[in-house]
């Protein structure tokens, strides 16, 4: 082959090439993936205006009417910085929102982004539900975000949400009648509770140990992990050691005043923690922020047990979306670099942004900045659910939510505890 033939041989070979590599670069700015989908590198997200074509992401959640408002007006402001995305929520009622979610991946019609409570984040990704979310979390978003609420959304070497906020369950404590119990702060183990409150019985008899809502299994999980070292067994919902039996059959023995109380929500439940005629309350952060803010009351926070799973949400990206860069560019704008407190000073859910929160020495001013010592809630070690953690789940909440029913007399903890560990 002459000289000439073998420079215009090569030519060609490299014209080829260069043909074949361009699609392989991909738009400037844009998150790139290798094998699996999981982030090579992790660049600004951004979305070609230019185009024609208008994407309409599609959002599922399950929310009051006052937040599902709330977001509509986010939306829109989104809609006119980025014209060429629409976004159409749906809002689910809560008991069906999950079952039905999934049914969506398969029907044809699914959804781009999903609005899941963050402990169930990890069974929707390993069922293939979801998209890993890495490349949402672009310079030093992912830093600034609590590691007790992203620890629960890691799975196989990636993040698999995008946390949104969190309302973690709280044991509240009356300070005199603590002082009257003979303890200088809320008790950390469980003898040092059944002790004190003896001792507050004797002078007081008609003060209550506690109140919780029977009906909201959060409130029993967050009873039983209360003391050392029943935290982790309470969390992963395992069968109740003996300890955790004698908790519940100590509420037994004051489950008329429990059933009473605990059918009753808000101010009529507040009040009697109040007037000082209970020495403890399982309450959620918003609760217990709208009590304080009252302005009613001495109270301190059980701050030793890690509760700080309970409650929180994160958007997730579903596996079927349509158009998963304008959902990843939605997440990026509304919800990493959304308004934090102002969606606390409106619902009271805690933010997950460590750098909004009041500094160490600032006065705590609960209505519109969380205070520092919260973050000390979320210093504990983070609550893992493992994949079949949302059957036990269900099978706990149909087990209180029945108990719940029960009249004060027929209220019976041994068949409870029982039909758990049968059933754990």
């Amino acid at each position: 082959m002459s000289r000439r033939k073998q420079v215009v041989l090569l030519l060609g070979i490299c014209t080829i090439c260069a043909a074949l590599l361009v699609p392989m670069l991909g738009k400037t700015g844009t998150s790139k993936t290798v094998s699996g989908g999981l982030p090579s590198e992790q660049q600004p997200l951004t979305i070609d205006n230019g185009s024609e074509d208008v994407a309409t992401i599609r959002i599922a959640v399950s929310m009051n009417e006052e937040e599902f408002d709330y977001w509509q007006t986010g939306n829109e402001q989104f809609e006119a910085r980025f014209p060429q995305i629409k976004v159409a929520w749906t809002n689910f009622p809560e008991p069906d929102a999950y079952a039905k979610w999934k049914d969506t991946a398969h029907s044809g019609e699914p959804f781009d982004i999903l609005l899941l409570d963050s402990n169930r984040v990890r069974e929707f990704a390993v069922q293939g539900y979801l998209l890993p979310a890495d490349d949402i979390f672009t310079g030093d978003s992912l830093a600034d975000q609590l590691e007790a609420l992203t620890d629960l959304l890691k799975w196989n070497g990636s993040m698999w949400g995008v946390p949104l906020d969190c309302d973690p369950m709280l044991v509240i404590w009356q300070n005199e009648l603590l002082k009257q119990a003979g303890l200088s702060e809320p008790p950390e183990r469980w003898t040092s509770f059944v002790k004190g409150f003896a001792t507050l019985q004797a002078a007081s008899p008609a003060v209550g140990p506690v109140n919780l809502e029977l009906s909201d299994p959060r409130q029993v999980v967050a009873w039983l992990g209360l003391f050392k070292p029943n935290a982790q067994t309470a969390a992963n919902l395992q069968p109740l050691n003996n300890e955790m039996k004698d908790q519940l059959l100590f509420l037994d023995m004051f489950s008329k005043t429990l059933t009473e109380e605990g059918r009753v929500k808000g101010d009529s439940a507040a009040a009697k923690f109040q007037s000082g005629k209970l020495l403890s309350a399982v309450m959620p952060w918003s609760e217990y922020r709208t009590m304080i803010l009252s302005g009613k009351g001495d109270f301190s926070v059980a701050r030793h047990s890690p509760l700080s799973w309970t409650g929180g949400r994160s958007f997730a990206l579903s596996a079927q979306s349509l158009w998963p860069e304008q959902a990843r560019l939605w997440m990026n704008e509304m919800v990493i670099k959304g308004s934090n407190l102002d969606r606390y000073e409106k619902f009271g859910m805690l933010p997950v942004r460590k750098s909004v929160y009041g500094v160490e020495f600032e006065s705590d001013n609960l209505e519109s900045k969380p205070p520092y010592w919260v973050l000390g809630l979320f210093k504990n070690k983070a609550f893992m659910p493992d994949p079949a953690w949302s059957g036990r789940w269900e099978k706990w909440n149909s087990l209180w939510n029945a108990a719940a029913q029960q009249p004060a007399q027929e209220l019976d903890m041994e068949r409870i505890i029982r039909d758990w560990n049968g059933s754990s």
